[in-house]
């Protein structure tokens, strides 16, 4: 028996932050908790890359080197209802871990941190996050790897930041109305119609 021809279902929305908005929070959040501005806070593997400040500055790269999804998904189907008027879908719900690789340059580059790890201390410092469904799994320990830049040696640490988020996904499954049952038996089969009382 051959299964019945369907169309592919694409997410409804994307649901959460991802790729350059992902990328843009993340790096609010970094200038938030690391107090650097803004223009030394930056995201890797840029199309652009910016000119690399001077040795004397400390500045920020980072950048998501992994990303852990739960194998198993949670998946319930909520039914189309009238007052509100709403259609029905299907939601796949999971976690999924991030990875930020965190790499500080220049000559505070171990201030930096040490404040890092004070601030995901406090509560206020992960609020942001909480506002996006993502919460705080750990950070670990730094480790020096200093760097030559421009015929110099400049202090470098790099550190791992661990972020856990729920993700949650709608899909256009519509209700189903009614199914067709045949059950057989030894003397024979017999069919009927289930219908959906809605």
């Amino acid at each position: 028996m051959s299964a019945p021809s369907l169309p592919y279902l694409a997410a409804l929305q994307p649901g959460v932050l991802d790729d350059d908005a992902l990328t843009d929070f993340i790096q609010s959040w970094l200038v938030g908790i690391t107090g650097l501005p803004g223009q030394y806070v930056r995201p890797r593997w840029q199309q652009e890359p910016p000119e690399i400040p001077p040795n004397n500055v400390t500045w920020m790269e980072f950048g998501i080197r992994g990303r852990a999804r739960d194998f198993d998904a949670f998946v319930t189907h909520f039914a189309a209802t009238t007052n509100p008027v709403a259609p029905a879908y299907e939601l796949v719900f999971r976690s999924e871990g991030l990875d930020v690789d965190c790499i500080i340059y220049g000559p505070n580059s171990d201030a930096v941190t040490t404040a890092m790890a004070g601030a995901t201390k406090v509560e206020q410092n992960l609020w942001p996050l909480a506002a996006q469904g993502i919460r705080f799994g750990s950070m670990g320990d730094p480790i020096a790897a200093p760097e030559k830049i421009k015929q110099k040696w400049v202090r470098r640490n790099d550190i791992r930041v661990s972020l856990r988020r729920a993700v949650s996904l709608r899909y256009p499954v519509q209700d189903l109305e009614s199914v067709q049952v045949t059950v057989a038996t030894g003397t024979g089969s017999s069919s009927f119609t289930v219908v959906n009382p809605e």
